[in-house]
């Protein structure tokens, strides 16, 4: 699902503000709905991710956790779910358990971080 103009403006500007800090001989930094895949048949579609260099492979969905994800309002199909909020739930507690260190989320509606 496409992004809204102040959500892809949001991960342009987190995208722009990483490049400057991070440490491209240990991290890569990746975007553009990166998908991960946490578990047999399940995966998810990440904002923007910062993943260590030695975890970089080619031609597949990231299998290795990301250091940090950031995730910008949710573009999410939830019909499967009760209440949409539960998906947010579902996914901040999959990341952490497969050993994503960090997740930033940002929701513009009510501008929480």
């Amino acid at each position: 699902m496409g992004s809204s103009d102040l959500q892809a403006w949001i991960i342009g500007t987190i995208i722009r503000l990483l490049h400057q800090k991070l440490n491209y001989k240990k991290y890569k930094l990746l975007s553009n709905k990166v998908g991960y895949k946490f578990a047999p048949r399940s995966w998810y579609n990440l904002d923007t991710a910062v993943i260590s260099r030695k975890k970089i492979k080619t031609g597949n969905y990231k299998t290795s956790p990301p250091e940090l994800v950031v995730e910008v309002d949710t573009k999410a199909d939830t019909k499967k779910f009760h209440n949409p909020q539960d998906y947010i739930h579902m996914k901040t507690q999959d990341l952490p358990n497969s050993d994503v260190k960090k997740i930033v989320w940002i929701f513009t509606p009510n501008q929480k971080i």
